[in-house]
């Protein structure tokens, strides 16, 4: 997918989730958020972060570009990551990152600290996370399946552990 488009879908996926903010306690609007909407972002995302080679893909993206390209969008994703505690959870057992005082900072500020950590990583530390999560997106809904009662950083964490035993 061209560097464009997929600019232009988290836009759209941006102005979703404010339209369904400012809906909330007001019928009158058009745009609800509901489980449909949230069904549509997820695919979206999924098919953003996804492994399968797209047309006009561009060729030689680094597996920091891609990791910094598609990890804010995922982790914003409350319904995925409800606590800021989910977020150092990932950053910390999936990518060996720690977050210093992160009970005192915002959401954004975590997502931001982890990003800029990343940027500072090595290509070859980032590969076998960035390889796991292409194949947990590919297969989530088999991966949730197995473990219904689970959250979705657990059934994450649970997933790459096994990802990494295999390799």
């Amino acid at each position: 997918m061209r560097e464009s488009t997929k600019n232009l879908v988290y836009l759209l996926l941006d102005m979703i989730d404010a339209l369904g903010r400012s809906s909330h306690g007001n019928s009158a609007l058009f745009i609800q958020e509901g489980e449909r909407i949230n069904e549509a972002k997820n695919e979206l995302l999924a098919l953003l972060s996804s492994s399968k080679p797209q047309p006009n893909a561009t060729k030689g993206v680094s597996t920091k570009v891609e990791l910094i390209g598609f990890l804010p969008s995922a982790l914003i994703d409350r319904a995925k990551f409800p606590s800021n505690s989910d977020v150092v959870r990932l950053a910390n057992q999936s990518l060996g990152l720690q977050m210093p005082r992160w009970e005192k900072k915002k959401r954004d500020e975590l997502i931001g600290t982890l990003i800029s950590a990343i940027a500072q990583r090595d290509e070859r530390d980032l590969g076998m996370f960035l390889d796991a999560w292409k194949k947990f997106v590919g297969s989530e809904s088999t991966v949730k399946a197995r473990s219904p009662k689970k959250n979705y950083v657990d059934t994450w964490l649970d997933f790459f552990e096994q990802y990494q035993q295999e390799k």
